[in-house]
């Protein structure tokens, strides 16, 4: 077999023979010929080719990367991922990512610098249904925070074949389930569900079927928000909802909002900020802030880097003595608590110091950033003088723009 294989310039020998494939390495060193086991072939398959194949990327400045798998990984890989109070085996997650590949679908991992996995996941589609076979995060440190970014990593991926509906069909963890709240899924039976839709609404625009009821009129900030949980990454502007824009230094943007300089760091100081989905912050004392909000953020002092850089959504907002929320946020953060200081201002009738922290999450960045001549057309009160210095307010209708502006594609 080996030696019809290789005369024939065959790419691959799939075989079940264990003694012949413990002699693959050699085997290939001598003909040329990879030699793999079913299950193997078709993670192979599926990662080396098609659409959507990817090389290995950084989540931020998190030191976690997250890749396709190119071979199916071994009991002792799959064991971190087991749930062990139920007595699960790595060979029944084995048949779990096996449903996937047989389906054409794929299987992603995200691994820490160091090569220690933490989370797993693996899909197929069939038209406009997604269904994870798999979604495991190890237990540990990272455990919630990988799981988050998993799911959202498995959306990006259903997004770009357009429209969905994803249903979660594996055994949840407490954190998965939790994470899986958190990024808008919803618990249906046995099962967790949310839609991919890409469409953008405004007044004039017939709602989604999920808002129709509800109608523009009495829509607010909280119903769109949950909406475009559920619904990511769709829009809903209504021009009513309150936003807010807010200029951030490159060296924080990088960790909070995946914005690359161009040379890399040699090492990080906030990885944990940079894995977390949700984020926070800090500013000189606001009490006139309101909550659910957008907010746009403006990279500043970042040269051709630099300009109108993501969309992220307010999710509330603590102003308190800046020690107090060093302390309370300083893992979803990237200023120690010098730089919280620094930020802070006298306020209310004792004078003492307080500093405001902004919560946010569901950021999204622009494929390029929009840079401050095109950022005053699409907003004409940016002509004002001193405008890009501090945080202020926007109009919803400039939010579109620039979103509709940052996320433009050419095809």
């Amino acid at each position: 077999m080996v030696a019809q294989a290789a005369t024939c310039d065959a790419a691959y020998l799939v075989t079940r023979d264990e003694n012949l494939l413990k002699q693959g390495k050699h085997i290939e060193k001598t003909t040329g010929l990879t030699l793999v086991g079913p299950d193997d072939f078709l993670v192979r398959l599926q990662a080396s080719g098609g659409e959507h194949s990817h090389q290995t990327q950084a989540i931020a400045a998190s030191g976690m990367s997250v890749a396709t798998v190119s071979k199916m990984p071994t009991n002792a890989e799959l064991s971190v991922y087991c749930h062990h109070h139920v007595s699960e085996r790595p060979s029944d997650i084995r048949q779990r990512l096996g449903k996937a590949t047989a389906h054409e679908g794929r299987i992603e991992q995200i691994v820490t610098e160091a090569g220690e996995p933490v989370a797993l996941g693996a899909m197929y589609r069939d038209h406009s249904r997604v269904t994870v076979t798999v979604l495991r995060s190890a237990t540990g440190q990272h455990s919630y925070s990988a799981a988050r970014q998993m799911i959202h990593h498995l959306r990006t991926v259903v997004a770009m074949d357009g429209p969905a509906a994803i249903f979660i069909e594996d055994q949840t963890h407490p954190s998965v389930e939790q994470a899986l709240k958190d990024e808008g899924f919803r618990s249906e039976g046995s099962s967790w569900e949310a839609v991919i839709e890409t469409s953008v609404f405004a007044p004039g625009d017939a709602l989604p079927q999920e808002l129709s009821k509800i109608g523009w009129d009495r829509l607010d900030a909280n119903l769109i928000r949950e909406y475009e949980r559920y619904a990511w990454p769709s829009k809903v502007f209504s021009g009513t909802v309150t936003s807010y824009f807010v200029p951030i230094k490159p060296e924080y943007a990088r960790v909070l909002l995946g914005y690359e300089e161009p040379q890399a760091r040699l090492f990080e100081m906030h990885p944990l900020a940079a894995a977390a989905r949700e984020n926070t912050y800090y500013m000189a004392p606001r009490q006139s802030v309101e909550a659910p909000a957008r907010i746009i953020w403006w990279v500043s002092g970042g040269g051709a880097f630099g300009g109108v850089k993501a969309i992220s959504w307010l999710d509330a907002f603590d102003t308190d003595g800046p020690r107090r929320l060093h302390r309370k946020y300083r893992d979803r953060g990237v200023l120690d608590e010098r730089q919280v200081l620094d930020s802070a201002k006298p306020s209310g009738k004792d004078g003492h110091p307080t500093a405001t922290a902004l919560l946010f999450s569901q950021t999204e960045i622009f494929h390029e950033p929009i840079p401050i001549s095109r950022a005053r057309d699409l907003c004409p009160a940016m002509n004002t003088d001193g405008y890009f210095i501090t945080t202020r307010q926007i109009d919803e209708a400039s939010v579109q723009a620039f979103y509709e502006e940052g996320l433009r594609r050419d095809d």
